[in-house]
C-alpha cells in the first residue's frame, strides 16, 4: 500500500487470514464498548469499534467466508466462519454504518478511542480508572459544521480548508464532533468538492449572498435526519469534546428550545443545539429579512450552558497569527 493510500484507508483482515477488508477515511467515531451483548460475543471485558458509513468498507478478499447472525433484534453481527473472528456489526439504531472491531485492523486507522459506550454495564474487574468514564451516547443528533462564510478577517480564504498541523481545520472539528452525534452534514458555499471530500454531506445555504450563521443553520435544519441539531463553527479546532452530551442535558432538564455554549460571561452562539421543529421559525425570521443571530435567539426559549472549565476549547482562529499560535497547541 502506498503512503498516499495510507492516508485514505485502512486494512484489515480475521485471525485466519481469509477475509480481508478495507475502510475508507474519514471514520465516524471510535469508542470502547461495555455493552453486555459485545463482551458476551466476543469473549472480551469489552471491544473497541470504529465506526464508518456503509459504502466506505469493503470486503476485498475471502466474502464467501463471512457469516452472519443477529445477536439482539435489529442487530447483525459479521465473523469468519473458518476461524471464528468477530469482525463488523451493523444495527437498525445506527443505519447505513458499520462498525468495525479496532483489534482486526492491520494498519493504521484516523483516530484513537475517545470515549465509551454503555460504561454503566462494564464488568467489576476492568483494569480503570475508578473515577466515571466519559460516555459515548447517541441520542438522535445531528452535528452541523458552519463552513459557509467569507472569512473576511482572514482575508478571505476559506478557513475550513486552512491546515493546522498538517490537516485541514475542519477535519480537527469534525474529529471532535463525530463522536458526539449520530450524523454530520457540512454547510459550505464555496470549495464544495473539497468538503465532500471529508465524506459527509455538503450542503449550501438557502439564501444567496453569504447572509450568515441562521442561513447555515436553516439549512442544516432543512437536512437533518434527527430532532436535534448541534452546531459548530468549522474555525473551532478544540472544541469540547463534551460539548452535546452538556448542552443536551441542560435542553432537556430546562425544557428549552435551544441552548448555546457560554464561557463566563461571553456565549458562544455558533455552538448550540437546537431543536429541528425550529425550522417554520427560522424560515420566517430570515423571510422577513431577520440576520442577527442573538434577535432570533431572542425570540426562543433559549438557554446558556456554562463550559467556564473549558473556556479555551471555544478559541476560534480569524487570523494567521491565531493559526501559528494554533498550530503550537496539542
Amino acid at each position: 500500500m502506498s503512503a498516499e493510500s495510507a492516508q485514505r484507508e485502512a486494512r484489515g483482515q480475521c485471525h485466519c487470514g481469509r477475509v480481508h477488508f478495507v475502510a475508507r477515511f474519514p471514520s465516524r467515531f471510535c469508542c470502547h464498548c461495555h455493552c453486555q451483548s459485545c463482551r458476551q460475543s466476543h469473549s472480551a471485558g469489552f471491544v473497541t469499534w470504529i465506526g464508518f458509513k456503509a459504502e466506505q468498507v469493503a470486503v476485498v478478499a475471502g466474502a464467501e467466508e463471512l457469516a452472519a447472525y443477529e445477536s439482539s433484534p435489529g442487530t447483525r453481527r459479521t465473523f469468519c466462519r473458518a476461524c471464528g473472528t468477530k469482525l463488523f456489526f451493523e444495527s437498525a439504531r445506527w443505519p447505513g454504518e458499520i462498525h468495525i472491531a479496532l483489534a482486526a485492523f492491520t494498519t493504521a486507522v484516523d483516530r484513537v478511542p475517545e470515549g465509551h459506550a454503555f460504561y454503566d454495564e462494564h464488568v467489576a474487574w476492568l483494569p480503570w480508572p475508578r473515577e466515571p468514564a466519559p460516555t459515548i451516547q447517541t441520542r438522535g443528533i445531528t452535528g452541523l459544521v458552519l463552513a459557509g462564510g467569507q472569512g473576511r478577517r482572514m482575508g478571505s480564504v476559506d478557513k475550513g480548508l486552512v491546515l493546522l498541523q498538517g490537516q485541514p481545520m475542519v477535519r480537527h472539528v469534525i474529529e471532535r464532533l463525530a463522536p458526539q452525534v449520530d450524523e454530520i452534514l457540512i454547510n459550505a458555499n464555496r470549495n464544495i468538492s473539497e468538503y465532500e471530500a471529508f465524506g459527509h454531506p455538503v450542503i449550501r445555504d438557502r439564501i444567496d449572498g453569504f447572509v450568515g450563521p441562521l442561513a447555515g443553520l436553516q439549512a442544516g435544519l432543512t437536512h437533518a435526519e434527527h430532532p436535534l441539531v448541534a452546531t459548530v463553527p468549522c474555525d473551532s479546532p478544540f472544541l469540547p469534546r463534551d460539548l452535546v452530551s452538556r448542552l443536551s442535558r441542560s435542553l432537556t432538564e430546562r425544557k428549552a428550545d435551544l441552548a448555546v455554549a457560554r464561557t463566563f460571561d461571553q456565549p458562544h452562539p455558533v455552538f448550540a443545539l437546537v431543536r429541528r421543529s425550529l425550522l417554520p421559525h427560522l424560515s420566517a425570521f430570515l423571510e422577513h429579512g431577520g440576520r442577527k443571530i442573538d434577535a432570533w435567539y431572542a425570540s426562543l426559549k433559549a438557554i446558556e450552558v456554562a463550559f467556564d472549565d473549558e473556556a479555551d476549547a471555544f478559541r476560534n482562529i480569524n487570523t494567521a497569527d491565531e493559526l501559528k499560535e494554533a498550530g503550537t497547541a496539542r
